[in-house]
């Protein structure tokens, strides 16, 4: 018995347990056809198959179920993704630009300054302004993303040379020029022109902040031991090292990896040459005396003469993108940024918004004790808290705010030069007034008003700057990055409501 069981066990008709749950898969499951002969699937053979046919665990019922459900999902998400104009390739590259192409060569990542596939060069940005059933509004997005740093940051440089005197570029490819064009661009439909103002732009700015950079860190180095104190209707310009650092942070939006991918330095050093050439000339035609009343200009000469000096170390060095100018243009730049209240050599380019500040001879006098007796109260409750007033009243509505501010009382934060003072004096009249009714009237006016975009965003960056100037200097630069990438926001809100007008 056990001789024949051993001899039916090693017999060819024996079938193993694999086989046998071969077997029963074949019965549960039929085999069907694949949906397209462009699949050829492997077929893994068993080394003891019970047939000449072959079985393949691609070709079972359960995984044809399967993969029709993937197949079918994945045509539904194509069809989705296609209608935003975009399509992908049957390619099973690891590649982004393998994996999901555009209907044409657009370009395959988000824009950013001197970005290779956004340059007009390529054709891509052509393909952009071409396409026809396409929705290419995330490209366009993605440079309006851009353009609203660089031109902030350009509209808050430009007010702070409008308020220092300094020169404006207003030549062919100036700073001033490049600011304008921008601003015309906005309104084009087309996404090339944007680009290239937005280049155009940014090498601009960011060669005349360099230099100007460098006039403020030798204007710092001259001290003065007046203390700077502004007032409801007399606003004072910052510190030469205050200031240093609000051009340090524009500086550092400029250099972010989000708005600069390239960096052309051939343009910049092109632009800094232009403007030395034509600041020569206009000191050259000017009578120059090295004895000035405080002094100034004798000191800032032996800094710049002294290679030991900490300056001509930091700005002399090789590698650098700045090349320095003649003493006498850096003495005669540099000297500007001493003053202490803005210069009126510009001021005209600022346009005039009226503001809806209530006057106390147009009040009711029951009223006006009301909310006298409510500013001491909420003053002695800062006090105790710690806090500043404007604090206290931040916790409250964005009308409330307002409210406040029609009257000219403090809602600034904590960083605020004017703090502490509108709190021990709660009958002061806020300096900061104009600055916070011009930015809180900005935020809750879904309307773009009568103003263009233009004069709107001249009149807010004016509100900006003298934000930055009024923080306090002991308190970090991070602060001052904060209030910049508020005014980033404040100024894209000002861009949407100029685009949304344009369509409606």
């Amino acid at each position: 018995m056990e001789s024949s069981w051993k001899a039916s066990k090693m017999t060819p008709s024996h079938r193993s347990a694999s086989q046998l749950w071969a077997i029963a898969r074949r019965k549960l499951f039929t085999r069907r056809e694949p949906r397209s002969s462009e699949h050829d699937y492997l077929q893994h053979r068993s080394f003891n198959s019970i047939s000449s046919s072959s079985f393949s665990e691609h070709t079972d019922g359960f995984y044809k179920y399967s993969l029709e459900v993937l197949q079918q999902s994945d045509e539904e998400y194509r069809d989705t993704v296609e209608s935003m104009g975009l399509r992908f390739s049957d390619s099973t590259g690891m590649s982004y630009t393998s994996a999901r192409t555009a209907p044409a060569e657009f370009p395959f990542s988000p824009y950013a300054v001197g970005a290779v596939e956004w340059n007009t060069v390529t054709g891509y940005l052509k393909n952009l302004d071409d396409a026809q059933g396409y929705d290419v509004s995330s490209w366009r997005d993605s440079v309006l993303a851009v353009y609203v740093k660089v031109y902030t940051v350009a509209k808050v440089v430009f007010m702070c040379f409008i308020h220092y005197g300094v020169e404006l570029d207003g030549f062919q490819g100036g700073l001033m020029v490049c600011i304008r064009d921008a601003e015309d661009a906005i309104a084009s439909k087309k996404i090339a022109p944007l680009v290239e103002c937005v280049e155009k732009l940014y090498h601009a700015l960011y060669a005349r902040l360099m230099m100007e950079l460098v006039m403020v860190d030798l204007c710092s180095c001259f001290s003065i031991e007046v203390t700077r104190v502004s007032s409801h209707n007399n606003f004072m310009l910052p510190e030469p090292r205050h200031l240093y650092n609000i051009f340090l942070t524009c500086k550092q939006i400029l250099d972010s990896p989000t708005v600069c991918k390239i960096f052309n330095k051939e343009s910049v050093r092109n632009y800094q040459a232009t403007f030395v050439h034509r600041a020569v000339a206009k000191v050259n035609s000017m009578p120059f005396a090295l004895d000035d009343l405080i002094g100034y200009r004798r000191f800032t000469l032996g800094i710049i003469d002294n290679p030991d000096s900490s300056f001509r170390q930091k700005w002399a060095g090789s590698g650098l993108i700045y090349h320095m100018p003649p003493p006498k243009v850096l003495i005669v730049h540099s000297e500007r940024y001493m003053s202490f209240t803005p210069r009126n050599t510009y001021q005209f380019m600022i346009p005039q918004q009226p503001l809806p500040f209530i006057q106390r001879h147009n009040v009711d006098p029951a009223f006006t004790e009301r909310a006298r007796t409510s500013d001491h109260r909420q003053a002695a409750l800062a006090m105790l808290e710690g806090k500043t007033v404007g604090v206290l009243r931040n916790q409250g509505t964005m009308q409330q705010l307002i409210e406040y501010t029609k009257r000219r009382k403090c809602v600034c934060q904590s960083a605020c030069s004017c703090g502490q003072d509108c709190t021990q004096d709660p009958d002061r009249l806020c300096p900061c007034a104009e600055l916070n009714m011009i930015l809180l009237l900005s935020q809750v006016n879904a309307n773009r008003g009568t103003l263009g975009i233009r004069d709107r965003c001249t009149v807010l960056s004016k509100a900006v700057f003298q934000e930055l100037s009024s923080i306090r200097e002991d308190v970090d630069v991070f602060v001052i990055g904060l209030a910049l990438n508020r005014a980033v926001r404040i100024f894209g809100e000002e861009m949407q409501k100029e685009l949304f007008a344009g369509i409606i």
